[in-house]
Formats: C-alpha cells, sequence, structure tokens
C-alpha cells in the first residue's frame, strides 16, 4: 500500500483544523488514520492517542506557550 498520499491527506485535514478550527478535518484525519492502522502499528497508536484525546475532551493540538 502506498502510504504517502494518505499521511499527506491526515497531515492537511490537521493544516485545515489548525487554521479553521472547525473539528470536522480532525474526524477526517482519525477515519484517514484507522485505515493506516490496519497497515502499520505506527498509525494505530498515533490513531489511539487522538482518539483519547477526542473522548477526553482535549484539544487535538497541544497548545504551548512559546517564550
Amino acid at each position: 500500500m502506498d502510504w504517502e498520499p494518505l499521511v499527506q491527506q491526515a497531515a492537511l485535514d490537521l493544516n485545515q483544523f489548525s487554521s479553521t478550527g472547525d473539528a470536522a478535518h480532525t474526524d477526517h484525519m482519525m477515519q484517514t488514520l484507522g485505515g493506516l492502522g490496519a497497515q502499520h502499528i505506527y498509525f494505530q497508536l498515533l490513531y489511539l492517542r487522538y482518539f483519547e484525546r477526542k473522548a477526553a475532551g482535549k484539544s487535538y493540538i497541544p497548545i504551548r506557550s512559546v517564550t
């Protein structure tokens, strides 16, 4: 399986969420990661991490102060 287009789509969705704040982009990213997770454990772990954050009601992107 060629993962690159799917990884690029997930990155695009996360970038669009960062720009717009529209959670629909992260939902699509999670669907993409879920599909990739069947192919490689790394993507499954990444999917689980985002799923846990969503279930806990946390932001998808950790906000850190830049000093």
